[in-house]
């Protein structure tokens, strides 16, 4: 028994959120459903598949308490098609009655065998941060994040919280994305890895809130807290590389250029580069782009650039540069080289806390 209602559009909004912890291929049918609650003058929403989940909260007339699991995939769609007025929800021996002014839709209630529900860890250490910092850390770093499932470790980002410092890193052996940003407060020294898709769930999440973000820490797990939404993940168990140690620190070529002309000419390089390859030729204060397919054609394209140092000829993926460029605010960036085998580090002419490897492509 249970019997709320909730205005149409907070209730779809609360549902769009949880559902990011639902996936439809499982053999676990209760992790297909959302588990609702509804007490006193709340209705709280839960998504969960085991890696990362989600509890959301609205506000609620809550006639009757209680809690049930009903498919979400089902409740989303109709919820989401409904007017925008007030939804009354009643469940009565394994019917759930869905009703919108003179609408109704009756479904039926899913088994509750265990739903793993979601809860604030009880040991954690917590962390706060705004959330524009931290969605800005997240988007200037997850597209390194690699899809190899034989390299789980790099499946995730590496969050270190050192003092007052945060640092966010993400490589997949072919690029290294880090981010760092000062905090308030320290919690001490503390490191995680969070999978990867947890994380662009996150940055979605800090889209739409203002207040800080509370981040707990445990052995196994880590937690969000967003006001009235929480998600719990998995932290994937493993040894990260020691980025530092991968990053030179010396060059012996550095160019300046600007950034959106550098971005235009790549993409243009793109329609005649079926494998996405591009060569650089670094001399006399110009940087020659070219690219080349058989069946397609060439494309030769110079760029102005201040040169420090010696020439270079070097080849690159073009989308592992895109991927950066557009994240990056600056007009100028300084790309960083010492031969045409070692890495290529960029960085934002103001934006010091931002570093972005890449490896070129032997030619």
């Amino acid at each position: 028994m249970m019997k709320f209602t909730v205005n149409q559009r907070e209730f779809s909004d609360a549902l769009a959120i949880a559902s990011k912890a639902i996936i439809s291929k499982t053999p676990l049918d209760i992790l297909k459903g959302f588990y609702l609650e509804a007490y006193e003058n709340e209705l709280t929403i839960t998504g969960n598949n085991l890696e990362i989940g989600i509890r959301t909260s609205i506000d609620a007339a809550v006639e009757t308490e209680g809690k049930s699991v009903i498919d979400a995939k089902i409740l989303s769609d109709i919820i989401r098609k409904l007017p925008n007025e007030e939804v009354t929800v009643s469940i009565k021996d394994g019917n759930v009655l869905l009703q919108c002014q003179k609408l109704k839709f009756t479904i039926k209630e899913m088994l509750d065998n265990g739903f793993p529900t979601v809860d604030e860890l009880e040991e954690a250490v917590y962390q706060n941060i705004h959330p524009a910092i931290l969605e800005e850390m997240i988007k200037k770093t997850h597209f390194a994040v690699t899809t190899d499932e034989t390299k789980p470790v790099f499946m995730g980002e590496l969050v270190e919280l050192e003092d007052n410092q945060m640092n966010v890193i993400a490589l997949d052996g072919f690029r290294l994305a880090y981010k760092k940003c000062e905090l308030k407060s320290s919690v001490g020294s503390r490191s995680m890895i969070i999978p990867g898709k947890t994380m662009v769930e996150i940055m979605r999440l800090c889209q739409t809130m203002e207040e800080d973000v509370k981040i707990g820490i445990e052995d196994r797990h880590a937690s969000f807290l967003f006001g009235r939404t929480l998600v719990n993940t998995q932290l994937i168990q493993g040894e990260f590389s020691k980025y530092e140690e991968i990053i030179p620190k010396e060059f012996s070529t550095k160019i300046k250029v600007n950034r959106q002309k550098f971005i235009d000419a790549l993409d243009r390089a793109t329609l005649v580069s079926k494998n996405y390859l591009v060569k650089l030729r670094i001399q006399n204060d110009e940087l020659l782009i070219t690219a080349h397919d058989n069946e397609v054609g060439n494309l030769e394209e110079i760029l102005d650039v201040e040169l420090e140092g010696k020439n270079l000829e070097i080849a690159f993926n073009i989308r592992f540069f895109l991927d950066s460029l557009k994240v990056m605010e600056d007009e100028y960036i300084y790309m960083n080289f010492n031969t045409n085998v070692s890495p290529c580090i960029i960085k934002p002419e103001f934006e010091t806390d931002y570093t972005y490897l890449v490896l070129p492509v032997r030619i």
